[in-house]
């Protein structure tokens, strides 16, 4: 067994989540396959998309014009100062995949030597946003050296230089003159910030995520969207239930996508307890709008798959340097055709929520199952151990620490690559010589631990990377034979202020070379430990209840000789390191 890292999704601006009363069908509009140069039939490029994989890659929904509040959702987002209108367009059902622009890369395009006509996807309504030749120089020389960019990322990288199982992966590594090439050469554009919003949002709707129903619904869990994941998934994997109000997938999470507006990004990024919705450099009045000073970043939506739940709301912007090449940059094409595809919502047709649940109401009126031996179902829908101790929850000294769900990885030293599930009540060893059971993550038949030391004070520092690396690692060396085991919680990421998501664990774990499981905490428990928030306990796993915590560094070694108490078979207690 291993030291477990937890990285906690922490509340953005305080945005709290709820998950729905109800879901229904998200609307749809008529649909269509379009005739861009990339959709010529190949994987990816075909028949191939969605979470059934019978859905074209290139299908388009029209988006019928409005007016709303850009980034405003009522909730966390409440500034509507901001209005704007947009005409009717069509959008990329899906990312463009892999195998879509592969097709482009074939065909020698998004090059210094091929790149797209002056003026070329030019918005109809918005003279001199088309294609300057000044970028031309931002091009890689040739489609060789095209392809040696698109592979950014050793491990995250998701183009190859030949055919195989990413054709249906959202392509990434993509700057933002490459997107608007490929979107120029497949007879669509880069879609205005405001039109994105527009979609995403259900128009005057104005969702808290593109499925939000009611709009005012916090409801997300990753039947929905992909987000706090160590890397992208297929495009629509999560439709229909994460499908915007006319049928986009993956307006939240899986890549952030490129738009066609300007914007400063220091003031699009967030600072400690501001929003993740800046409305900074909005243009008033807006009636097919879109920002195009010269020089300046251009504004990217949707948020990544590493980033914590309210990192991927419908209203959350940033910004960064066209010629930035990232592994969470993706596009999606805008069009101009189509646009009077019949706009109606199919009927309200109730869709049970039963997905990956066991337990609770389906949404519908009904319920997605009863647990056996009358256990209680947890909020995710799965059974809790009946056999879990009760008592009074929370982190203070005598108190039963939650069964939370966590998510994370097994062993980074391996893979860092699939995130696996795992609850605090996996290591609870009732008669102290509990095994695991046959499909636990940590080993079929291994002996669970005897105590947790559980380590909530880690924030992104020096000091606390040499704290959990060596410290914890030692401890946990000489603690393990005896069936200890550490959890160390990563409280905030790289930028003060924010929570920690699955981009900081991975560093984290790699800072550190860890070789232990690393995890997150998707149903937050640090919000259930406010009040009695800890920086150190030390829990015995046969009630698991805290026997020790220390809030400060001085009272550490005392929650650490706490900790070997429980371990040392015999009582004896090595002193800390």
């Amino acid at each position: 067994m291993g030291v477990l890292l937890i990285g906690a999704a922490l509340a953005y601006a305080g945005v709290r989540l709820a998950r729905p009363a109800h879901r229904r069908a998200p609307a749809r509009v008529g649909g269509f396959v379009a005739e861009g140069l990339s959709c010529a039939g190949r994987a990816g490029a075909d028949r191939s998309c969605g979470a059934s994989g019978d859905v074209d890659c290139c299908e388009r929904r029209a988006v019928p014009g409005g007016t709303f509040a850009r980034s405003y959702d009522a909730v966390g987002c409440t500034d509507r100062s901001h209005p704007a209108t947009v005409s009717s367009f069509a959008l990329d059902i899906f990312e463009v995949t892999v195998g879509r622009f592969r097709a482009f890369v074939t065909a020698g395009q998004g090059t210094r030597a091929s790149p797209p006509a002056p003026g070329s996807a030019e918005h109809p309504k918005i003279p001199g946003s088309g294609w300057d030749p000044a970028w031309n120089t931002e091009l890689t020389p040739d489609t060789a050296s095209l392809e040696r960019e698109l592979h950014c990322n050793r491990d995250l990288a998701d183009w190859t230089d030949a055919p195989g199982d990413h054709e249906q992966l959202p392509l990434n590594c993509v700057t933002f003159y490459e997107a608007f090439a490929f979107c120029a050469w497949d007879g669509g554009r880069l879609p205005t910030e405001a039109e994105w919003n527009y979609a995403a949002a259900g128009g005057d709707e104005q969702r808290v995520y593109p499925w939000s129903t009611p709009p005012a619904s916090q409801a997300i869990d990753d039947r929905y969207a992909v987000y706090s994941q160590p890397r992208a998934r297929p495009v629509g994997s999560k439709s229909p239930l994460g499908d915007a109000r006319w049928g986009q997938a993956d307006m939240s999470g899986n890549v952030w996508e490129w738009t066609l507006d300007t914007a400063d990004p220091g003031r699009l990024l967030p600072t400690e307890g501001s929003n993740l919705c800046p409305p900074a450099g909005y243009l008033d009045p807006c009636v097919d709008c879109a920002s195009l000073d010269a020089g300046s970043s251009r504004v990217v939506r949707s948020g990544g798959y590493g980033l914590p739940r309210q990192g991927v709301a419908a209203s959350v912007r940033r910004a960064s340097p066209p010629t930035s090449r990232f592994q969470v940059f993706g596009v999606r094409c805008a069009h101009d055709r189509g646009t009077a595809q019949d706009a109606g919502e199919r009927p309200d047709a109730c869709v049970p929520l039963c997905v990956d649940r066991a337990c609770g109401p389906d949404g519908c009126g009904g319920t997605c199952g009863a647990c056996p031996g009358g256990a209680a179902c947890g909020k995710s829908g799965r059974c809790e151990d009946p056999s879990y101790p009760s008592g009074p929850r929370g982190c203070g000294k005598g108190e039963v620490i939650p069964d939370f769900e966590l998510m994370g990885f097994v062993d980074p030293s391996t893979s860092l690559a699939r995130m696996a599930p795992i609850r605090l009540g996996d290591f609870h060893n009732a008669t102290g010589r509990d095994a695991y059971p046959p499909d636990s993550p940590f080993g079929a038949g291994a002996p669970r631990p005897r105590a947790l030391l559980i380590h909530f004070g880690a924030i992104w520092s020096a000091d606390a990377r040499a704290e959990a690396g060596a410290r914890l690692g030692a401890l946990h060396a000489r603690t393990r034979p005896r069936g200890g085991e550490i959890l160390s919680l990563l409280m905030e990421g790289s930028r003060h202020g924010q929570s920690a998501d699955s981009y900081n664990v991975i560093e984290w774990a790699r800072a550190g070379a860890l070789a232990y499981p690393t995890v997150m905490d998707p149903e937050r428990l640090v919000e259930r430990c406010e009040k009695d928030f800890p920086a150190m306990a030390a829990v015995d796993t046969r009630t698991m209840r805290i026997a020790e915590t220390g809030a400060v560094p001085a009272a550490m070694d005392d929650v650490i000789r706490a900790y070997e108490a429980l371990v040392a078979p015999t009582g004896a207690v090595s002193p800390p390191p």
